[in-house]
């Protein structure tokens, strides 16, 4: 933390320049303060003193009741506290045993002066030079502590706590900073949130534009916190200052708090001071959540999502909430109730929880704003809708758009939730506590959810294009590990980060078409149109290649194969048929020919579709961007047929490093199933 006074030199310079030569190795203490030994205890039996002295003294000295046993050794600390300005050096200690015999050690008799010749080195330091102290005026001292700081946890704990600064000198101090030596666990919190109600605080507002608690992050990051200018702490008054506090990982944790802070109309060589705490506490695991993704090969940008959460604390019981995504516009929805798979909602000891989440990419709306400006919307509704709330495919349909514009109160509304939102609103929240409890869902896009989501971002690993970002929150209602406040629900916060959904095929592509389709094959093939969408989701422009394969004659997917052949009439049978030749000059009747042609023909000689468009199509898309491409095929009988005979190759163009872009650039892709049947028309 840099001083904010504008001096060329700092204290200790200026101080230097005062003092008398032989005290410039001297330590430096403050009048009415008491100036106790950095010797750290090394044994369990630690005695503390109390400070005698009279009201008129100029030194306020320590003394300290004990016993000690035969071989016994005891760490005892002694504090002097001066009152006046000058120069301070302890000489000594004096004791008395059994209140009988008085004993005495001079400090400065186990210094013996000695020439030292020359060409030898130096003596060494005396420990009775650490004894001399320079007693300056009296200055404000600013004390602090953390009430409600717990010392045992669990993984995830998230709390909302009050810091304390009291000043009791004359004096008021200014210019506050505060630096915590683990942000990941504590961080300063905004004035507002002083004398709030918890959890509650932390719920979504229905229709209040989000404040955006989060946007001080990058200052956050630095791990300085500027308190207000206009904020000081009065001279005999106390500051109360809102903490939140976040056991992100376990294990023995160690805080250093240092608050720096400058004297406000006094004039003394030393202009500021700081304040240091120090806290331990004791971090336990509690869930292990981890995330799957795999890509959905029948949807275009759609995503199955799996979620396992394991128990791992031996009696504590979870009760779940809610689940977010953070990062990518993503929509969120359960393929199954919860209430389902755990129909208490809540995961004792010891318990496993897997679920399934579908995920559908959103359009921000940046990119939406070109179609809303076109249809007429102007401004008004792009400053009014949340960014990337409308749906990937929703986004670039016009029917789609005259739909918003004809519901007026979309225009005036703030933010949307899971209670009032339109259909095309993306939901990247997914409730999964009981239903009906009435119970709102947390904001994870708001201070201190979001601040706290910062830091895991960052230390959970670098940042790369195309991820996502998962929060989980559960609450604990009973076994409380900690005693402080044991009626209020504590609330937990499990953040999963960098989920990557780049890891996949930047390209990905919809295959739209009738599924069921009745012809009469009697008078002529079928043919089909089909559409494919292909979706270029990097940030690089892609040359994508579509090839498409007629099947095998031996690979048939009919599966009226088998009652094709089993004795129907020559007229109803249908496909491409091998006639044999006729060598003889034997005249064969019609239905000679028919029971011929119905043992030796089979319908696996020849495909029973083929693809009549064009076999290879080449295109570009720019980055983010869609196309559509024509197909068609030809059926020539009925039957059920996968149309998964194509593949897709695709060519990233080189961009520049800056973007991050950390895929490969070239891949192959083959078709996923898809089913059309087919049927003979009546």
């Amino acid at each position: 933390m840099i001083p904010s006074l504008s001096a060329k030199s700092n204290w200790l310079d200026v101080q230097s320049k005062l003092i008398p030569r032989k005290y410039k190795e001297s330590n430096i203490c403050v009048a009415g303060e008491a100036n106790s030994s950095n010797v750290e205890p090394q044994t369990d039996e630690y005695k503390t003193s109390t400070s005698t002295g009279d009201i008129n003294s100029s030194l306020v000295l320590s003394e300290v009741d004990f016993t000690l046993e035969g071989g016994e050794t005891i760490l005892v600390q002694l504090t002097v506290t001066p009152r006046v300005e000058g120069i301070l050096t302890i000489v000594g200690v004096k004791w008395k045993l059994s209140s009988s015999v008085v004993g005495l050690h001079n400090f400065e008799s186990n210094s013996v002066n000695k020439r030292i010749a020359k060409g030898r080195r130096k003596p060494k330091h005396s420990p009775s030079a650490d004894l001399k102290f320079i007693v300056i005026k009296s200055l404000p001292r600013l004390q602090g502590f953390i009430p409600s700081l717990p010392e045992k946890t669990y993984v995830g704990d998230l709390r909302h706590l009050v810091l304390e600064l009291n000043n009791q000198s004359k004096f008021p101090v200014k210019n506050l900073k505060m630096k915590i030596s683990n942000p990941r666990f504590l961080n300063a919190g905004n004035q507002s949130y002083l004398n709030v109600e918890f959890p509650a605080c932390l719920e979504k507002k229905l229709n209040v534009e989000q404040s955006g608690g989060h946007a001080n992050a990058k200052k956050m990051l630095q791990n300085v916190f500027h308190f207000p200018e206009d904020i000081s702490v009065q001279e005999e008054t106390s500051l109360s200052w809102p903490l939140w506090f976040h056991a992100a990982v376990p294990g023995n944790i160690s805080l250093y708090i240092t608050v720096y802070y400058e004297m406000e109309n006094v004039s003394s060589i030393m202009k500021f001071r700081t304040l240091r705490m120090y806290y331990n506490l004791q971090v336990l695991p509690s869930l292990d959540v981890s995330f799957e993704l795999s890509p959905c090969p029948s949807r275009l940008e759609e995503f199955l999502l799996r979620m396992d959460v394991v128990n791992k604390t031996s009696s504590e019981c979870f009760q779940i909430h809610q689940l977010s995504s953070v990062g990518q516009q993503l929509d969120v929805s359960l393929l199954q109730p919860v209430d389902s798979i755990l129909p208490s909602q809540s995961l004792f000891a010891g318990q496993v929880l897997s679920c399934f989440f579908m995920l559908k990419v959103g359009t921000t709306i940046e990119e939406l704003a070109p179609w809303i400006i076109h249809l007429g919307f102007g401004e008004r509704l792009i400053k009014h809708l949340p960014v990337g709330s409308v749906g990937q495919n929703s986004s670039l349909n016009r029917d789609v758009l005259l739909n918003l514009r004809r519901q007026e109160p979309l225009y005036h509304r703030k933010s949307s939730t899971s209670e009032d939102s339109n259909p095309l609103f993306l939901q990247s929240d997914v409730r999964l506590g009981p239903p009906g409890n009435g119970e709102a869902l947390f904001d994870v896009c708001s201070s201190p959810l979001a601040d706290f989501h910062d830091y895991e971002r960052l230390y959970q690993g670098m940042s790369c294009q195309g991820n996502v970002d998962f929060v989980f929150i559960t609450q604990l209602w009973r076994g409380n590990i900690d005693s402080g406040a044991p009626h209020r629900p504590l609330l937990f916060s499990h953040h999963v980060c960098h989920c990557s959904l780049s890891s996949f095929s930047p390209i990905s592509w919809f295959v739209d078409g009738p599924r069921t389709i009745q012809h009469n094959f009697s008078a002529s093939p079928c043919g089909v149109n089909l559409k494919m969408t292909i979706n270029n989701s990097s940030d690089a422009a892609s040359s994508v290649h579509v090839k498409t394969f007629d099947p095998p004659s031996s690979n048939s997917q009919s599966i009226d194969a088998t009652a094709s052949q089993s004795g129907l009439p020559l007229e109803n049978q249908a496909g491409w048929f091998s006639i044999p030749a006729v060598n003889d000059t034997k005249v064969i009747t019609t239905d000679a020919l028919a029971k011929r042609i119905t043992k030796s023909v089979s319908l696996e000689s020849a495909p029973q579709f083929i693809w009549t468009g064009s076999s290879s199509t080449k295109l570009k898309l720019q980055p983010r961007a869609t196309a559509e491409v024509p197909l068609q095929i030809c059926v020539f009988a009925p039957g059920i047929y996968d149309l998964s005979n194509y593949a897709l190759n695709w060519n990233l163009a080189p961009i520049e490093e800056s973007q991050g872009e950390a895929n490969k650039s070239s891949g192959e892709c083959q078709g996923y199933p898809y089913y059309l049947t087919v049927l003979q028309s009546t």
